[in-house]
């Protein structure tokens, strides 16, 4: 067994997703593009950006390059520690599936002898809100393995990115999030619909979008939001928490730390003064409630 193959671990798919565990991989070859000068970068990122470029949910290629370079094991400035990849999978040596994620981890939160919490300007955060993040950020399955159950094993695999960022940044939390920002619910949009049913049946949950209108930046290269304005993508934010699937809701808190995280994320290569304005805004929207409902994707 390669060590792509190696990561195919049946335990880390969704509650919705296990019946998939047979999954037939023996026509498949899983690829993983971890550092910039992979070779099939350029096809994977033409590929991605056939499908999201026009839609400005696609990072530049400098952006993910530079991504591909972080180091779990050395901290950001703001104490983010990051890690980032592209999955491909082929079939007979044709591309048939792309995703790409961002492990998201805090730095230690206590050692072996000390409580599990850390002091904050806002008081004792517990080890379960501060989880370690990560960001589905793109994915796309060519039309003849839709319905395979080849998506919920690429929604399954980022996790092993989790636990390797997290061993790296020596965080003892075992509570792993996947977060993926999705096109608000539109009936009459069948394909948006095909992708909400598919994570509502996988386990996701939404978080309730008129309490938190949530805001991708503006993925446009910085020299041209500099001569227009920034244009964030509002979109909503669909949740795995994993081992907490069936809970319906979720404490501002714990939200107010993914939200700190991925605009952290985004701020290290995209434009820091508009992240941090969305970063902002996105904060002062959890400080007005205790917890916020998890509904289903197409509610």
């Amino acid at each position: 067994m390669d060590a792509a193959t190696a990561r195919l671990r049946a335990e880390d798919l969704s509650p919705g997703d296990q019946r998939f565990a047979d999954l037939d991989w023996s026509e498949l070859v899983l690829e993983v593009i971890d550092r910039p000068d992979h070779p099939s970068l350029a096809e994977a990122y033409a590929r991605l950006g056939r499908e999201f470029g026009s839609r400005n949910e696609l990072e530049t290629l400098a952006v993910l390059e530079k991504r591909l370079g972080w180091r779990p094991d050395v901290p950001t400035p703001s104490g983010l520690h990051l890690a980032y990849e592209l999955l491909v999978v082929r079939r007979a040596g044709r591309l048939v599936a792309v995703r790409d994620h961002s492990a998201i981890v805090r730095g230690p939160l206590h050692s072996a002898a000390a409580p599990p919490q850390a002091d904050t300007a806002d008081g004792p955060t517990r080890v379960a809100e501060r989880p370690a993040l990560v960001h589905l950020s793109h994915v796309l399955v060519e039309p003849e393995l839709r319905g395979s159950g080849l998506a919920g094993w690429l929604r399954a695999l980022p996790l092993g990115l989790a636990r390797r960022c997290a061993l790296a940044a020596k965080n003892m939390t075992d509570a792993v999030v996947l977060l993926a920002e999705m096109e608000p619910f539109d009936p009459t949009d069948t394909a948006s619909l095909r992708r909400l049913r598919a994570y509502e049946r996988a386990g996701f949950r939404k978080v309730e979008p008129a309490a938190v209108e949530f805001c991708q930046p503006d993925f446009r290269p910085p020299a041209t939001i500099a001569a227009d304005t920034p244009r964030p993508v509002r979109l909503d934010l669909i949740l795995r928490r994993v081992g907490r699937e069936a809970e319906a809701s979720i404490p501002a808190r714990e939200l107010a730390h993914l939200l700190d995280a991925l605009y952290g994320m985004y701020a290290e290569s995209l434009e820091r003064d508009h992240v941090s304005a969305l970063a902002a805004a996105a904060r002062a929207r959890c400080s007005r409630h205790a917890t916020l409902g998890l509904i289903a994707p197409t509610a």
